[in-house]
């Protein structure tokens, strides 16, 4: 019986001396005791004929900032075997695997039941984000980061967002995240409310997230409506960002609602008073105003009077000659006078004219003024001889004045001499000339010193 036990003592001895002097094995985990802490690394003492080190970056993060504060001497510790050689004949240990097979291990039922976790985004690689949940590193793809996609991703980085965990590889220890899962169900609970909340007719703020050709998409509480470029104003434009910047906060009216596809249809301009309700008051017939001319054609020119109202100028109101198109007197972009000759509120029409502006010695080149006054008068008397008023040979008289000139010459008592005469005594007396009906202010407005009888006889020539 003595002989029995003493066997089994010296049995535990041996076998308590090799597990001390058993080579480590990688992956193990083993129990061990501190012997030493500094501020860059913890060693361990794990029963072999090295001790083990366990550096900073094996332990878990919370933990690694006063390690001091963590670990002890002559604390006992597992610890998970990394390598069996560090290079420095020392066994490299880790903490932080530990803790992370554990953290691990509660994603399973996690994953299983379909429940969601808080991770931590701590960088942004390609494809992705690499996220934390707890101490376990995770992936949430680029397509599963947002409901759209994320041109920009770096504005995620140390956020923290709930999860669903839609990969879990135990044998891997894997895990891959979605954020994209948890926004759909609460974009589900947004859209019935908003569908619920929102009518046509409705005036509603919003912030315009993009602008393109055709128009700008604006948020109006989670769903963007499109505000096409002939509802931002209602002046013309060619490009919606003339109008409107990102950003930009506004207030719109909804028009149409598509809720099957997803499609509003908004209007800016309709928030705004239509310039046509007044125009009538501000257009009265015969008042002038200043356009600017914003399209021609073969037709006329369309001006534009404020934003939102246009008249059109037909070519034969704009100048008194003949032209061959509007652009050859009236240049886009540029703003000239016009006189209102009609205008209907309810058909937004204005027909305006230019050529009613225009004085008739302003538009005649100077070659055509001299040739008309030259013969101006004999024209006239020709017309009178035939004892006949010609209005179309007189440009500058009026009908009145006409039928003056046509009585006098009847009665043989005033001819073109007798004209010329009492002018130049008009002019030998130093005084502007207000005895011929036929001259313009300006051009009887000679001195004295300027007076010839050449000019006298040609009171038309310059």
């Amino acid at each position: 019986m003595e002989n029995s036990t003493q066997e089994l003592t010296m049995q535990q001895l041996l076998d308590d001396y090799e597990g001390d002097f058993r080579a480590p094995r990688r992956g193990e985990v083993v129990e061990g005791k501190v012997v030493m802490v500094n501020d860059r690394e913890v060693v361990v003492n794990i029963g072999g004929k090295a001790d083990g080190i366990i550096p900073k970056s094996e332990v878990p993060a919370e933990d690694a900032a006063n390690l001091r504060d963590k670990f002890k001497e002559g604390q006992e510790i597992d610890v998970f075997i990394l390598k069996t050689d560090n290079g420095d004949g020392n066994v490299l240990l880790s903490v932080k695997r530990l803790v992370v097979d554990q953290d691990f291990k509660e994603l399973e039922p996690i994953h299983e039941a379909g429940e969601t976790v808080p991770v931590v985004i701590k960088q942004v690689v390609k494809g992705g984000v690499i996220a934390y949940y707890k101490n376990v590193r995770g992936f949430i793809p680029a397509s599963h980061l947002s409901l759209r996609y994320e041109r920009d991703m770096n504005k995620y980085v140390g956020q923290t967002v709930d999860v669903k965990v839609i990969e879990y590889d135990k044998r891997k220890k894997r895990a891959v995240f979605s954020r994209k899962e948890i926004l759909k169900v609460e974009q589900a609970d947004k859209r019935e409310k908003f569908f619920n909340d929102i009518e046509e007719g409705k005036i509603v703020k919003g912030v315009v997230k993009r602008l393109a050709n055709f128009g700008a998409f604006v948020d109006i509480g989670g769903f963007d409506g499109l505000v096409h470029i002939s509802e931002i104003t209602y002046g013309r434009i060619k490009s919606p960002n003339e109008y409107l910047k990102v950003n930009d906060e506004i207030e719109v009216k909804v028009l149409n609602i598509d809720e099957e596809n997803e499609k509003i249809s908004l209007s800016l301009k309709q928030t705004k008073e239509n310039p046509w309700d007044n125009a009538a008051e501000r257009y009265k017939v015969n008042s002038v105003h200043k356009g600017k001319v914003v399209n021609t054609t073969d037709f006329g020119a369309f001006v534009e009077l404020e934003p939102g109202v246009e008249g059109l100028v037909h070519i034969s109101q704009i100048s008194l000659d003949r032209i061959e198109k509007p652009s050859d007197i009236l240049d886009e972009g540029e703003t000239y006078d016009f006189e209102v000759l009609e205008i209907d509120p309810v058909e937004k029409k204005i027909k305006l004219s230019r050529k009613s502006l225009i004085d008739n010695a302003e538009v005649l080149p100077e070659s055509e003024v001299e040739e008309a006054s030259t013969d101006h008068i004999a024209a006239a008397k020709a017309g009178y001889t035939q004892g006949e008023v010609k209005d179309e040979t007189c440009a500058e008289c009026s009908p009145a004045e006409i039928q003056d000139k046509k009585e006098s010459v009847e009665d043989g008592a005033a001819t073109s001499v007798d004209y010329t005469a009492q002018a130049k005594a008009d002019y030998t007396q130093g005084e502007e000339v207000e005895t011929c009906a036929e001259c313009s202010p300006a051009e009887m407005n000679y001195t004295d010193a300027e007076a010839t009888d050449d000019e006298v006889a040609q009171p038309h020539a310059d």
